[in-house]
């Protein structure tokens, strides 16, 4: 026996020729009407469909949802397809409408299954108040995930009416700009927590220091014009450290005082903030004590929730510093880093959001520990037998770390894979110098090819290496010294690096005492003791001496008798040189449990 279901649906039937004056082609009919209307039809408690029928009585129909309307500042528009007559052969596809019975504010906890947890706080809370308008924006957020910066920049560059006539208007505001936050689309970002400002509600002010903490990065002005009224108005501690970071020149990473208003704040309001407590982990960074920036971040991992994803990454990458630069727990922190940077990058795949961040993390975790088949495998997607997305791995970031651990392992065809990512410019003529080293350059041909890097260099980062890689050639190229002078190259490694340089350069016996002395404080410089002991006593010495320094990685450093000449150890610390410890986007997000 067949059981029949049957359901309901709601009709607004429009008749007359003129209905079809505006012809699209083949598809089918533009069907124009108001923003009134449109927000009836989407809260109505049934499915509401638009029935076009001319004067010869031909019907066309279509669905009234956030998908099949386009808004427009004075209404919206709809296409009415040519493909779906309103006859008998529509029946199967109202039944399923009417059967299903799926609204917009019933989809909503689908909408926030795929969005980030910046906006899902303030859409839940938004619902309470507005449900179908905080439905229609989780509607469109969840679709345009695939682009979010234009999904973000449409929403604040025509707001749509339904959302600024909205009770909660400061809400859905603030999950516009949490969105475009967890995207790393900073301006907009900024954009839309200045909206939020705007908008009567008890978060105003708040909202207004964070349009000026987002926009710090990429224009000063504007981000002072919003963290200075917000001081005005009582939101100090914020506002105070939105201030400081303003200040701070984009290429300077030294230590910077912190604010009065934090030193003196009670505990437990710094410790319920995640963003006050990544600040003081990103002065510790810049202090070089990563272990007090290791707490400060668990704590703030513990404020932000379970499903953060930056805090977590921005763990990790402390861990991965600790490592090393701090002898001993070495192990432990590879393996906690690890962990966080695969859970980040999970997190991310989960609502579209920036995953190659995070994996590149991953690989650098991988890279630090010398262990370059992890590396170049984790970077291979899923059509080349890896396991990561294909998008992932043509990032120009993921690519260059792959082809970096490809070079490392000697393994030639992955190397070509992932160079075909990296585009012309300054990383893809580092790895071509670094592949060219393979192939038996002469000491005077590396120096050149070294030197040419450092006259154009992407970034610090890579002036770094370069540094790294002429001290091992017995050369000091002079953007050591400013580099150390804006603290982007740490004491430690400046100081090492002049070491090995003494030691290359002729006087391999006072080289290598510095470096004793070194090793007892930097896994840096006992990582490069060993190294140059292999060169120039032989692999016994290097082995011995790493049991005295370095226990937690002497495993892969016993592998000294068998590696190549250029050895992963190795290849990893100069990849690894100068991470600056500089206030970066994320370290200066803002998180929306507030």
């Amino acid at each position: 026996m067949t059981t029949a279901y049957y359901g309901l649906l709601a009709l607004q039937i429009r008749g007359g020729d003129s209905r079809f004056a505006r012809p699209k082609g083949d598809k089918g009919w533009t069907f124009r009407d108001s923003s009134d209307h449109l927000d009836y039809w989407l809260r109505y408690a049934l499915p509401v469909l638009v029935v076009i029928v001319d004067n010869e009585g031909n019907a066309f129909w279509e669905v009234v949802t956030p998908r099949t309307v386009k808004e427009t500042p004075k209404g919206f528009t709809m296409l009415i397809p040519r493909s779906q007559p309103f006859d008998v052969t529509a029946r199967e596809k109202l039944l399923t409408l009417a059967q299903r019975g799926e609204r917009l504010v019933g989809s909503f906890p689908d909408f926030l299954a795929v969005l980030p947890p910046n906006t899902i706080t303030p859409l839940n809370r938004a619902a309470e108040i507005d449900p179908v308008a905080s439905a229609r924006l989780a509607d469109r957020l969840a679709a345009g995930r695939a682009a979010p910066d234009m999904t973000a920049a449409t929403v604040i560059g025509v707001p749509p009416s339904w959302l600024t006539a909205s009770t909660a208007a400061q809400d859905l505001w603030l999950a516009v700009a949490g969105y475009a936050a967890e995207h790393a689309q900073l301006r907009e970002s900024g954009s839309a927590f200045a909206l939020a400002a705007d908008c009567e509600g008890p978060r105003a002010v708040k909202a207004r220091a964070s349009a000026g903490i987002q926009l710090m990065h990429i224009d000063r002005d504007a981000a002072r014009e919003h963290l200075v009224p917000a001081r005005e108005d009582d939101e100090v501690i914020l506002a105070d450290v939105g201030l400081a970071a303003v200040d701070i020149p984009p290429d300077d990473a030294r230590r910077v005082d912190i604010p009065a208003s934090l030193r003196d704040a009670p505990a437990e309001t710094v410790d319920a903030d995640p963003f006050l407590l990544n600040f003081l982990a990103e002065m510790a960074v810049r202090g070089r004590n990563f272990t007090e920036a290791v707490k400060l971040r668990e704590k703030a991992i513990a404020a932000a929730g379970e499903r953060d994803s930056t805090y977590r990454l921005t763990l990790a990458g402390t861990l991965r510093r600790r490592m090393m630069s701090e002898p001993g727990g070495a192990g432990v922190d590879l393996r906690r880093a690890l962990g966080y940077a695969q859970a980040a990058a999970e997190q991310r795949r989960r609502w579209s959001g920036p995953s190659a961040e995070a994996l590149m993390e991953v690989l650098d975790i991988l890279i630090a520990a010398g262990d370059m088949t992890a590396a170049m495998l984790a970077a291979l997607p899923v059509s080349e037998a890896g396991t990561i997305p294909d998008a992932e791995a043509a990032h120009p970031g993921v690519a260059r770390r792959g082809a970096f651990a490809a070079l490392a392992c000697g393994d030639r065809a992955a190397y070509e894979f992932f160079l075909r990512w990296v585009p012309d410019g300054p990383y893809r003529r580092e790895l071509e110098v670094l592949d060219s080293e393979d192939r038996g350059l002469s000491r005077e041909e590396r120096i050149a090819a070294w030197t040419e890097i450092l006259d154009d260099p992407a970034d610090d980062a890579m002036t770094a290496r370069g540094i790294a890689k002429l001290a091992r050639l017995g050369v000091w190229p002079p953007q050591a010294d400013d580099l150390r002078h804006r603290s982007v190259l740490p004491v430690d490694e400046y100081d090492a690096f002049k070491a090995v340089c003494r030691a290359q350069s002729g006087e391999p016996g006072t080289g290598i005492a510095r470096l004793r002395e070194l090793a007892d404080k930097s896994l840096f410089a006992a990582s490069e003791l060993v190294q140059l002991l292999e060169e120039h006593a032989g692999p016994d010495a290097a082995i011995s001496e790493a049991g005295k320094q370095i226990t937690d990685v002497s495993p892969q450093l016993r592998q000294a008798r068998s590696r190549p000449a250029r050895s992963p150890p190795r290849g990893s610390r100069c990849f690894q040189t100068a991470q600056a410890p500089r206030l970066s986007a994320a370290g200066i997000r803002v998180c929306l449990r507030w």
